[in-house]
């Protein structure tokens, strides 16, 4: 992050006041606890398919073979994690978007803004 504000401060101009850098560690904070919890619930629900599909193994698909069980399984866990990549990458979108909302209220250019998506959109 001391990076990105070093950016914003010698290319810009920004100061790195206290309040954006408190938003920023917020922003990165949320960011990570977001990631954290879906992945964990991922795994959870990971662990729950596998379970489930364990159980109609047994009853309705004994002809089936461990491998394509094993395929049906980790398709199931793909499609989720890519819902629950694409929830977080939006949550995250709109957090972003508020956070240069509150610097086009405290007179930041539009110029100065679409440098900081640069220097941000690569995350």
């Amino acid at each position: 992050m001391d990076e990105k504000l070093n950016i914003m401060k010698e290319r810009f101009g920004i100061r790195t006041t206290e309040e954006i850098r408190e938003r920023m560690l917020n922003i990165e904070s949320l960011l990570d606890a977001v990631v954290n919890r879906e992945l964990n619930r991922i795994l959870g629900e990971k662990l729950a398919i596998i379970d489930e599909l364990n159980e109609q193994y047994r009853r309705e698909w004994k002809k089936e073979s461990e491998e394509q069980m094993q395929k049906r399984v980790e398709e199931q866990v793909q499609k989720r994690a890519e819902e629950e990549r694409k929830k977080a990458k939006a949550e995250s979108r709109l957090k972003f978007e508020s956070f240069l909302e509150d610097l086009r209220n405290s007179g930041y250019s539009e110029e100065q803004i679409a440098e900081l998506v640069k220097i941000y959109g690569s995350n």
